[in-house]
């Protein structure tokens, strides 16, 4: 092969992942929406001040999006978001576009695990108990 060969290979693979990209950043901007809206809509016990959550105000600790897809057809979008509210419990949240969203309270030794350096301790003693939730 000569180098007008290898140049226009190199050309046209870096045209082609660049494309790739740029459908796969095209998609996640359209799902993205959606998965914000749906956890600033997301609001529970509202009647327990120690776990009641409020997608709008919640600390946010971690967050990873990911784009699924197979030989170059997108198959979903999804969002996971570990959330402390004011009192210092956390939340889990995912979003799957093709699946139905989910959303619970973990407790804070699966919190301490899943966020590792980034955890922080509640503001308040004790353990909550099934019960109070």
């Amino acid at each position: 092969m000569d180098i007008t060969g290898i140049l226009l290979t190199v050309l046209t693979t870096g045209g082609l992942l660049a494309y790739q990209l740029l459908r796969g950043y095209r998609y996640k901007a359209s799902h993205r929406p959606a998965a914000l809206a749906a956890f600033a809509a997301q609001s529970i016990y509202p009647d327990n001040a120690l776990v009641q959550f409020d997608g709008k105000t919640a600390q946010l600790m971690q967050e990873k999006e990911v784009v699924e897809q197979i030989k170059g057809s997108f198959l979903a979008y999804t969002l996971t978001r570990i959330a402390r509210n004011a009192s210092g419990e956390y939340f889990w949240f995912y979003f799957r576009t093709d699946s139905p969203l989910q959303f619970k309270h973990i407790e804070q030794s699966k919190a301490k695990v899943l966020l590792k350096d980034k955890y922080l301790a509640p503001d308040h003693p004790g353990k909550i108990s099934r019960g109070e939730r």
